[in-house]
């Protein structure tokens, strides 16, 4: 897996569900620039791996810790898209999770915050 910048549609879901997860402006600022992303094999769906910034390939060390946050939209065929953020076991946020529930490729991500809906959270 090659690293990569966010794309400016990734940018807008990552800050969305970390400020969701109650992290600052600050905190997110700093994540975007400090971080790189690959993406996952998921069948063209859109899930991203996190790692620091630098890093060439995923680094498989990290371990699943759990959701920070969770948000939903339309894909422009009609489809719901699920979207779940991840830390790790330190509760450094890890992986983002698109699942579009068809199984079908993601057409498109979202540009703005106001096409994604929050999704609550279990006590």
């Amino acid at each position: 897996m090659v690293c990569r910048n966010f794309t400016k549609e990734e940018t807008v879901i990552v800050s969305f569900l970390l400020r969701a997860a109650k992290k600052d402006d600050f905190y997110i600022s700093n994540f975007i620039s400090e971080t790189q992303c690959s993406d996952m094999k998921d069948g063209g769906m859109g899930s991203l791996h996190f790692m620091p910034r630098g890093q060439m390939v995923a680094n498989d060390d990290r371990e699943f810790g759990y959701e920070m946050s969770a948000c939903h939209f339309m894909d422009e065929d009609g489809v719901l898209v699920c979207v779940a953020l991840y830390a790790d076991s330190v509760g450094l946020p890890f992986e983002l999770d698109v699942w579009k529930v068809d199984f079908s490729p993601l057409i498109r991500m979202p540009n703005e915050e106001s096409e994604l809906i929050l999704d609550a959270m279990l006590p």
